[in-house]
């Protein structure tokens, strides 16, 4: 069973991805690289949330080879160890 606040976090989330999608474009490297971290533990909240999330790891991918391999890991994680709940 989800936690009652569950969507309040998500949401909150949610607005914070357009300023996540600014660091990952135009931030240095380590930032991207947190970019990545957050994305990856973002993605892992339901089906839309999993959807932008690998968008957005994608496009940090082509940035740089260490992001790249960094994306590779995380969309491996995430694409075989998800499992969203069916209650909302």
């Amino acid at each position: 069973m989800r936690h009652p606040e569950a969507g309040i976090v998500r949401r909150e989330v949610i607005n914070c991805l357009p300023a996540v999608a600014e660091i990952a474009e135009c931030g240095s490297r380590p930032e991207r690289m947190q970019c990545i971290d957050f994305l990856s533990m973002f993605g892992r909240l339901d089906e839309y949330c999993y959807g932008r999330a690998a968008y957005l790891l994608t496009m940090i991918g082509v940035t740089g080879r260490d992001e790249a391999d960094a994306v590779a890991i995380e969309l491996d994680d995430l694409s075989g160890s998800v499992d969203f709940p069916t209650d909302r």
